[in-house]
């Protein structure tokens, strides 16, 4: 059965494997953030829309912008206004998810806890191992 739904997977086009491990890897996360509390249904979507607005906003405004900023170089001819272009575009997308993200407190929350990690590398000279404060 297991053979049968990997060879099954395989046959998938190259961006549905991609877009399946990817929202396996989100659901994964998402489960270690709503383990603990006592409500886990709630927090497990909760935290999977947290992890996906702030992956989402990210990776969109990236795109958008270097999108906007090529087309924009190309029909000018000057790359300075290309720059321009795409940067605006960036932080307009950017900030459109920040407004999705800041009409949802249930999520806000999970998203800020997301960005403020207490976590950091502690270099010793033989290995660098994370430590949590």
């Amino acid at each position: 059965m297991i053979d049968r739904a990997f060879s099954t997977w395989l046959d998938w086009p190259l961006w549905a494997r991609v877009v399946s491990v990817a929202a396996l890897t989100v659901a994964l996360d998402a489960v270690r953030m709503a383990w603990p509390e006592r409500d886990f249904v709630s927090g497990f979507f909760q935290s999977y829309l947290a992890i996906v607005l702030y992956y989402a906003g990210f990776l969109s405004a990236t795109a958008a912008g270097i999108w906007v900023g090529v087309r924009a170089a190309e029909r000018s001819g000057r790359n300075w206004l290309g720059w321009c272009a795409g940067l605006v575009c960036a932080v307009v997308v950017y900030a459109f998810f920040e407004g999705v993200i800041d009409e949802m407190p249930s999520v806000k929350w999970r998203v800020e806890a997301v960005r403020d990690s207490n976590c950091h590398t502690d270099w010793d000279g033989r290995t660098n191992p994370v430590v949590c404060d």
